[in-house]
């Protein structure tokens, strides 16, 4: 995609946000979007999160946001609903499973307001920000790891300009490697004390496959809705979707080189 058809779309989306989900000053509102997308050009000394102040379905929250592929982002969850799934009634576990500053999260917590949400994030550098975006939602935790295949540490590469694009794979000149902790989801819901999940969303940069293959009863969750990254993994989307028997599954293009998965448990 161009330069200039990525300006394009940044501007539908950020005027999406405004006239749909503003609450407020829109043109408080418009400053504070365009100080997100300016973040990485700043000397990174004075970079600083910016809030938006918004409203969803009546309900007003606050969202703080790093950069533009923070906006990416939300016009992913709450502008294309990339997570929403219909046929949930009243979930009560739900995980959030690479979650970065937590808009998904944060979507979670307002649409099942009963439910109880495990935020899953290993990027150190976007931590402060999700937890400030879910400070105000007591039913909601955050857990630095990464759940891939393994129980330990594990080589994370941090995105120098996109804090949507860093994972457990180098992928661009630049990158900042640091060591996280590493998780399987049967240890984490062992640890946790969760029998059943609801809900599990992942987008994990690649990660996906390692993940997937290695719950041993992939029946314990009930729905599974993310992003699979064929360019990125080892699995092609085919041996993924062969992962989940037992389930009505659905796969759709979410870009060239993305697609969105959702599983439901036929029983």
């Amino acid at each position: 995609m161009g330069y200039f058809n990525r300006l394009r779309e940044l501007f539908f989306a950020m005027r999406t946000i405004s006239t749909v989900y503003g609450r407020g000053s829109r043109a408080l509102l418009w400053f504070r979007m365009m100080m997100t997308v300016m973040q990485p050009r700043l000397p990174k000394s004075i970079r600083r999160a910016q809030r938006l102040g918004l409203v969803f379905e009546g309900t007003p929250f606050s969202v703080w946001m790093l950069d533009r592929t923070s906006l990416a982002a939300f016009e992913e969850v709450f502008i294309h609903g990339e997570y929403f799934v219909p046929d949930i009634p009243a979930p009560r576990i739900v995980v959030d499973a690479g979650a970065n500053i937590g808009v998904a999260s944060v979507y979670f917590c307002l649409r099942y307001s009963g439910a109880r949400i495990y935020t899953i994030e290993p990027n150190p550098e976007v931590l402060d920000t999700l937890r400030k975006n879910l400070s105000v939602f007591p039913n909601a935790s955050v857990h630095q790891c990464a759940l891939s295949d393994a129980d330990g540490t594990i080589d994370f590469h941090i995105h120098p300009t996109s804090s949507i694009a860093s994972s457990l794979q180098s992928r661009v000149s630049g990158e900042r490697i640091v060591a996280v902790p590493t998780k399987k989801l049967d240890t984490f819901m062992k640890e946790q004390n969760i029998s059943e999940i609801d809900l599990l969303k992942f987008d994990i940069e690649g990660a996906e496959g390692r993940f997937l293959g290695a719950i041993k009863n992939r029946q314990v969750v009930r729905t599974y809705v993310g992003e699979i990254h064929p360019d990125l993994m080892h699995e092609s989307l085919e041996e993924i979707r062969a992962l989940f028997a037992g389930f009505s599954v659905t796969t759709n293009p979410v870009g060239s080189k993305r697609f969105l998965i959702t599983a439901e448990r036929s029983s």
